[in-house]
């Protein structure tokens, strides 16, 4: 997904210059602005972004989840993945980076955040406006794994925001915020993950 982030930034600056000499004096470059520039999908189509690369950029957005679909290498059993990227980082540490949420159906229902290198397994969550809940999740690598998936997935169904306040090794606590608006809806579509609440 870097790779993609860095083409898209790329294709943006190129799309940007103008080919022309202008006597007027340079305007300030919108990469330097505050407000990031958003181009619509139509806009990304225009320029060649095929629709699955849209999906993606706006998944990284923190904006809907991107659907992805792998065969097990071992028993060629399918596992549907869906992503998305929290909307910032908590805080302004130099090292603080977006941290990715991701539901998984296959043979098991796995619900993790991708978050790096973890202090602690201790976690808290908050959905919506409702209480901040204590948990222990486990950790792989830089995976940090819900061990209730379906009683987090049910739950996360229902809301429209999904905290996770995690420690990474540097010690500062981080909190990712993740948009669920369109769980629920690409969720149930996928029988392979439907099949798991029947």
């Amino acid at each position: 997904m870097k790779g993609f982030t860095v083409f898209l930034f790329m294709l943006l600056l190129t799309g940007c210059s103008d080919s022309k000499p202008s006597q007027e004096p340079p305007k300030a470059s919108p990469v330097a602005s505050s407000s990031p520039i958003h181009l619509t999908d139509e806009q990304l189509r225009a320029a060649g972004t095929s629709d699955d690369e849209i999906a993606m950029l706006r998944s990284v957005e923190g904006e809907k989840w991107y659907r992805s679909e792998i065969k097990d290498p071992m028993d060629d059993h399918k596992v549907v993945q869906f992503e998305i990227s929290s909307k910032t980082p908590s805080r302004t540490h130099k090292d603080a980076s977006a941290a990715s949420l991701q539901v998984s159906c296959g043979k098991y229902l796995i619900v993790d955040a991708l978050t790096g290198p973890v202090q602690t397994l201790d976690v808290r969550t908050r959905l919506d406006d409702g209480p901040v809940v204590s948990e222990r999740w486990s950790s792989l690598k830089d995976q940090l794994i819900s061990r209730e998936p379906k009683v987090l997935i049910k739950k996360l169904l229902k809301a429209k925001s999904f905290r996770l306040e995690f420690t990474p090794s540097d010690g500062i606590a981080q909190v990712a915020v993740f948009n669920l608006a369109d769980l629920n809806e690409v969720f149930m579509k996928e029988p392979l993950c439907k099949s798991k609440f029947q």
